[in-house]
């Protein structure tokens, strides 16, 4: 089940996310922008190989299963 956790947060992690509000007031009409298609793609984070679809890179193999951090903005951001 881990194996399959971690091929669904990578199919996540190269489609467009959805940003949900946080609680944060914004005024109406504002316009939110944020390019999910670079930040899941950042070579920076995801090292040279990140344009490349691999469950793998999320998967630890021989865990107990737990509750993990978000992070990426599909799972949503830490305050």
């Amino acid at each position: 089940m881990d194996y399959l956790d971690s091929t669904i947060h990578e199919s996540l992690r190269l489609s467009c996310p959805a940003i949900l509000s946080n609680g944060v007031f914004l005024p109406k009409n504002s316009l939110i922008s944020f390019n999910g298609f670079l930040y899941s793609r950042s070579k920076k984070k995801y090292g040279l190989l990140a344009n490349e679809f691999n469950p793998e890179r999320s998967h630890t193999s021989k865990s107990k299963p737990s509750v993990k951090e978000p992070i990426s903005p599909v799972w949503g951001f830490k305050p």
